[in-house]
């Protein structure tokens, strides 16, 4: 009776080595999901407006909801590249984004987001990738931060799948801002006065990005490490 146990034991702990330690460079790893950005709760803590205050006209509305998307595209196109940088480093190389349109429907970033990326996957079985990758990124600004500035966070989570559609692992990371932003932050040199964050304004938008990289960088350098 001993030894059954210890050989069920045994067996057991091989199982679960082997789930949680996947060699992911043997196999062909596509994107399942990818999405984020960088929350309302950023923006409007640097520029309070609300889309729906007035003086918003249509035309502003209009404006802002194009620059909103065009920061999205360059917040995930940035992060996507970090992370296939990340990957190879570890020596796993990514299926192009076309492997990941014939899984799931891209959005206008041009990213993968499924509903249910575990139903995608059972469906069309292994024939694509030997794992899959859900991933959601976002920066976000904490609870307390006020006029002075806030130190926002990065927040990546990694959804391991395999080619059946069975989910292996979930990873969460978060890395927090060493230095706080403030709206004054994005104020250009030759400006009198001082200009404050606009998010309408697509340098102070992209300067945001810009400023929000190494944190990202982070995360996703802490997120792949665990894969």
């Amino acid at each position: 009776m001993k030894l059954l146990l210890s050989l069920i034991l045994v067996g057991s702990l091989s199982f679960g080595a082997e789930l949680l330690g996947q060699d992911l460079s043997a196999g062909r790893v596509a994107i399942i999901g990818f999405t984020g950005g960088i929350n309302e709760d950023v923006l409007n803590g640097l520029d309070p407006r609300k889309i729906d205050d007035v003086p918003y006209t249509s035309e502003e509305k209009d404006l802002q909801g194009r620059v909103d998307k065009r920061l999205t595209k360059l917040f995930l196109d940035g992060a996507y590249e970090l992370l296939q940088k990340q990957l190879e480093e570890k020596g796993i190389q990514l299926e192009p984004l076309t492997v990941s349109d014939k899984v799931a429907t891209l959005n206008e970033s041009g990213y993968p987001n499924p509903l249910i990326p575990k139903s995608v996957i059972k469906k069309k079985n292994d024939d694509y990738a030997d794992y899959f990758l859900n991933i959601n990124i976002v920066c976000s600004k904490p609870i307390l931060g006020g006029l002075s500035g806030f130190k926002p966070v990065a927040r990546m989570r990694i959804v391991l799948f395999d080619g059946s559609g069975q989910k292996i692992k979930t990873i969460n990371e978060e890395v927090k801002g060493a230095n706080s932003v403030r709206s004054t932050d994005f104020d250009e040199e030759w400006t009198r006065p001082v200009e404050r964050f606009n998010r309408m304004d697509w340098y102070s938008v992209s300067l945001l990005e810009e400023r929000l990289r190494p944190i990202v960088d982070a995360v996703v350098a802490q997120s792949v490490d665990q894969l």
